[in-house]
């Protein structure tokens, strides 16, 4: 369990930052995926009620995260955590990470374990767009492999598809993108016929979580994130989540500069010169203070 050592992701806390108020045996379930897969509409109808805000396919309703409690008869309490996705329409992703971050590392350090992490993908997207791609990196930089054996990967939106051809993309999924974490224990789940599956998804992840607890060896307990900030006291730019983000944004910035090479348009030129401003603006939030730099050159 943590050692409670880690301080320096406590200085990027802002007063608005929403935190559990949880028990230490609260079963606690992160509901994560991309803006629109639904996981608003995931926790609703496993509540049974409408208390998350829901969003469109374009637009989100989650900037922040936030939590929802169920009572199971034992009288221990589900969490579900609905979080913003890396494609949120309302926020930079260099502050859904620094929230997301926030959330995490403030309940690993009050002894509330993470019992596992039920990931949504909206199975009618026709491919892989750059922004889900971005969402399953962060998704699995935030997890680590020795957490994926607790993530469940649900496909959703399946009254937006066939059936055979919502097959076929799952299957495409299941060799192309998300081997890597079934391969290390991680479980699917189809999300089509609500809220039986909805149940079936939670459910699941309660049960391994009480078989695990019951165990001399319970495991892996802590996400790689929470283990980084909490155990190791890294900054959130150090953190394997921290480094893959600023990657991935030098990436996209060097593409907007070679289409601004080419661009004739004033007005697009405009727009691709703001795009890249507000880039840079997410990359020196992640840039790591030379003092913590030198210290991982010489593993201090």
């Amino acid at each position: 369990m943590a050692k409670k050592t880690g301080k320096k992701w406590k200085k990027v806390v802002k007063p608005s930052d929403k935190t559990l108020k949880g028990k230490k045996d609260d079963i606690i379930i992160p509901i994560m995926g991309s803006t629109g897969a639904g996981k608003s509409t995931f926790i609703n109808t496993y509540l049974g009620e409408e208390r998350a805000r829901t969003s469109d396919s374009l637009n989100s309703c989650t900037p922040e995260v936030k939590d929802y409690h169920h009572t199971l008869p034992s009288k221990r309490r589900v969490v579900l955590v609905d979080t913003p996705g890396f494609n949120d329409t309302h926020e930079d992703e260099a502050e859904i990470l620094r929230r997301v971050s926030v959330w995490l590392a403030s309940a690993y350090e009050a002894e509330m374990k993470v019992a596992g992490v039920i990931y949504l993908h909206d199975v009618s997207q026709k491919r892989m767009y750059g922004s889900t791609r971005l969402n399953l990196t962060m998704f699995q930089n935030l997890c680590g492999p020795n957490f994926f054996s607790k993530v469940v990967m649900a496909t959703t939106h399946w009254d937006g598809i066939n059936f055979n051809a919502g097959v076929e993309r799952e299957a495409e999924l299941r060799q192309n993108y998300w081997s890597p974490i079934l391969s290390q224990g991680g479980t699917i789940r189809r999300i089509v016929s609500r809220p039986k599956d909805v149940r079936e998804a939670v459910n699941h992840i309660v049960a391994q979580h009480i078989r695990n607890e019951s165990r001399s060896s319970p495991g892996v307990d802590a996400l790689a994130l929470q283990h980084e900030l909490v155990e190791l006291d890294k900054s959130i730019p150090m953190t394997q989540a921290g480094k893959r983000l600023k990657g991935t944004l030098r990436e996209i910035m060097e593409s907007l500069k070679e289409g601004l090479a080419h661009e004739s348009d004033p007005r697009r030129q405009e727009e691709l010169r703001r795009q890249m401003t507000l880039l840079q603006s997410q990359v020196r939030e992640l840039n790591i203070p030379f003092g913590e730099r030198l210290k991982s050159w010489f593993g201090l």
